[in-house]
């Protein structure tokens, strides 16, 4: 691939990043010259651990920040157990632990195997990391024997909303193997030998073609038109490709862009969308400059928890029932910065001279139109730039902000602010 491409999705990837739930596919990158192995076919080849159903007592689901779905696990090996916090990921192939866990597991069987690192939850796109053996992953509901974890270089995924940190992930190569289900109303997870008496649901059929092998891919209904979609539980906001959200924007749509030399992160607030005979508004929509390597769209949590779900990977179906669980509405703008208001652009504060990133932009309308990706920035208020202490730059709300590019100097006020309605 071009050195171009490969610094199109770093760029990406950092815009992405900040956003909550969202992986990359990076299916087409050849990373470091390094052979990745995947996932896909270690499944397939049953090298990733037997899960085994010990009863059917569902074990309670705890919910992150993101409201993304965790459950406690104990994992064992070679006499060193410890109880660990794994999200339930429909939206990954495989499943990971992050470094810090890793470590608390003493010297665990290092397979041949590595992975990319294509998940949002790294810190850069760069390398590959190994996958490991473990005797035992366990629940009071069931246990993998063997499981292949891929290590994820990153401390921690994020802190759940009781304040315990999230240590890996059970995706798809755990999830496929048996029946199981998401009861996000009783706030319960199981698997099950089989499927029981469900009443009032919506049969859900997954395509299982060689493209979509350990993904929950189904459709959805935008404005009328069909989209193949991947459930993404892992994920709190669904995610529509550049060109297909072409294809599903209404007119008076709200959109927020942040753009940079490469492209744009786009996020939109859609209304008038169908999935499992609901119809959703005030939903918020993440995408991307259109690309002819994404194809991908995902359903996030912020419709996917108003329904309680059980899933047989294997036939290739769902059944899903509405609940009456009140659901948590993540605002638009705290998903764009849960720290608060943004300030119209953003900065790579990591090396002098300071060079602006990004820039924001509300429907079409540049928030500091003055200001451009690669311009540098040379004072605030006064104080410049290599000075200025920017462990206070989040709480700098007003300023005298100067600026350079090639053929001029120029100084802008900037103020904070919140770029969608609070009503979004």
């Amino acid at each position: 691939m071009t050195k171009w491409y490969g610094l199109f999705l770093g760029f990406l990837f950092m815009f992405i990043s900040c956003a909550s739930g969202v992986k990359i596919n990076t299916k087409h990158v050849h990373i470091d010259m390094v052979k990745c192995d995947d996932w896909v076919k270690l499944i397939n080849e049953n090298k990733v651990g037997e899960l085994i159903i010990k009863n059917e007592t569902p074990v309670k689901l705890y919910y992150d920040k993101w409201l993304q779905p965790f459950i406690e696990v104990q994992l064992l090996n070679e006499g060193i157990e410890n109880t660990f916090y794994f999200m339930v990921d429909t939206g990954a192939q495989g499943s990971i632990i992050t470094r810090s866990a890793l470590k608390k597991m003493g010297d665990p069987n290092k397979s041949d195997y590595l992975f990319m690192n294509e998940y949002q939850y790294a810190p850069s796109l760069k390398g590959a990391s190994y996958g490991y053996y473990f005797e035992r992953l366990e629940t009071e509901n069931f246990f993998v024997e063997d499981i292949l974890l891929q290590e994820m270089p990153v401390d921690e995924l994020y802190n759940s909303l009781d304040g315990y940190p999230i240590d890996g992930i059970l995706g798809m190569s755990v999830l496929s193997q048996k029946i199981f289900m998401i009861n996000n109303e009783k706030e319960e997870f199981c698997f099950l030998d089989k499927i029981q008496d469900i009443e009032n649901y919506k049969t859900i059929k997954f395509s299982k073609n060689k493209y979509n092998q350990y993904r929950l891919n189904t459709k959805m209904k935008i404005n009328k038109i069909k989209l193949k979609t991947d459930l993404d539980t892992g994920a709190y906001v669904t995610y529509i490709n550049g060109n297909a959200l072409k294809k599903v924007l209404a007119k008076n749509d709200f959109i927020v862009d942040e753009v940079n030399k490469y492209g744009y992160q786009r996020h939109c607030v859609l209304d008038n969308i169908i999935f499992a005979d609901q119809k959703f508004s005030n939903i918020h929509v993440q995408s991307s400059k259109p690309s002819i390597f994404d194809k991908s769209n995902t359903i996030g949590n912020e419709i996917l928890l108003n329904y309680n779900l059980v899933v047989d990977y294997k036939n290739g179906i769902g059944f899903f029932t509405h609940n009456t669980r009140e659901i948590k509405h993540l605002k638009a703008n705290y998903l764009i910065n849960p720290n608060g208001p943004v300030i119209g652009f953003s900065l790579n504060i990591t090396k002098y001279p300071i060079e602006v990133i990004g820039v924001q932009v509300v429907n079409g309308g540049q928030v500091v139109p003055e200001i451009s990706p690669g311009d540098k920035l040379n004072t605030i208020n006064g104080i410049p730039a290599n000075k200025f202490d920017w462990n206070n730059w989040k709480y700098i709300n007003d300023a005298e902000i100067e600026f350079w590019n090639e053929t001029q100097m120029y100084t802008v006020h900037c103020k904070r602010q919140y770029l969608f309605p609070d009503d979004m």
